[in-house]
């Protein structure tokens, strides 16, 4: 039995709260489980679980082996997918996060092309802000990011920049902006505006349409309500005066039932750009290098 099979006994018996249940989650004899971390004791030379009569507990020592054992094995189980990725179309999960702002009018179409062309991809989907994916990025929890541009990133990221669709802007029906042939930015102005956590680059292109300040409270708190779901964000601009923006595939539904009104907001038409993301270090496995491929096709065609 090795180290790596005792760091998981250990950590089974802390998260079952003692050995009877955790020997079930393991499948061992619980006598067989005692040995081994008793074994993993003797290797540490210090008690790493305080066994008491109801409960047992880490002791300090057993804190830090601990923490250490849950970084190794999510490592190893880490580099197992990555080894699993890398034998081609046939197995392997491949982690993406993708912000909202391209879930729909990118992402849902480029996964439907490679699910014709290659049915034993798998792919596991994260839509949340772009903040936050960067970070997972970064940290290893996903392979790719796709959505923000590239200036959100250091050296450290290769990034594959594409255009964006454009952006439809809309309220509700009924709206004292709807039917106009043309909304200024100051009309605009006099209503609450609400959308999704924007990257840098895109608040200062903002700021810069309504006259504000780069970087200034205005430019970074212009709008009533943020948030990265967009059901939320349509239901908000349904039953008030507020606008938003965003692709057109996300409201298409709503503009055919009548229920939103599509602006027209030629100063706003701004022309924004994304990317795709990845550690530069690491070797991109084939269910990677298809969807990179398949996004570019999407985004290049318009």
């Amino acid at each position: 039995m090795g180290q790596i099979s005792r760091l998981q006994h250990l950590l089974a018996v802390v998260e079952h709260g003692g050995f009877r249940r955790a020997a079930e989650a393991v499948h061992l004899s619980q006598p067989a489980l005692t040995k081994s971390i008793q074994n993993l004791e003797e290797s540490f030379g210090v008690p790493l679980l305080d066994r008491r009569p109801r409960a047992v507990v880490p002791t300090p020592f057993g804190e830090i082996v601990i923490k250490g054992a849950r970084q190794i094995l999510a490592e190893l189980d880490r580099v197992r997918r990555e080894v699993d990725l890398l034998k081609g179309f046939e197995s392997g999960m491949l982690m993406v996060g993708c912000d909202p702002y391209v879930a729909k009018s990118v992402m849902a179409p480029a996964l439907s092309n490679l699910l014709a062309a290659y049915p034993n991809l798998r792919y596991d989907i994260e839509v949340l802000g772009w903040s936050i994916l960067r970070e997972r990025l970064l940290g290893g929890q996903i392979d790719l990011h796709v959505g923000a541009p590239p200036e959100v990133y250091g050296d450290e990221v290769t990034t594959i920049e594409f255009s964006m669709p454009p952006l439809a802007y809309f309220c509700r029906a009924g709206h004292p902006l709807a039917g106009k042939k043309q909304v200024l930015p100051e009309e605009a102005l006099a209503f609450p505006r609400i959308g999704m956590e924007a990257p840098p680059g895109w608040t200062r292109m903002y700021a810069e349409i309504y006259g504000f300040e780069p970087d200034s409270d205005e430019a970074l708190n212009f709008r009533f309500a943020k948030s990265n779901d967009w059901e939320t964000l349509k239901t908000i601009v349904r039953r008030t005066d507020s606008i938003s923006g965003g692709p057109r595939e996300v409201i298409q539904e709503e503009l055919d039932a009548g229920i939103l009104v599509e602006l027209h907001v030629g100063a706003f038409a701004v022309e924004l750009t994304a990317a795709v993301a990845y550690r530069r270090a690491r070797l991109l496995p084939p269910a990677a290098e298809a969807l990179i491929e398949e996004i570019r096709r999407i985004t290049s065609s318009g």
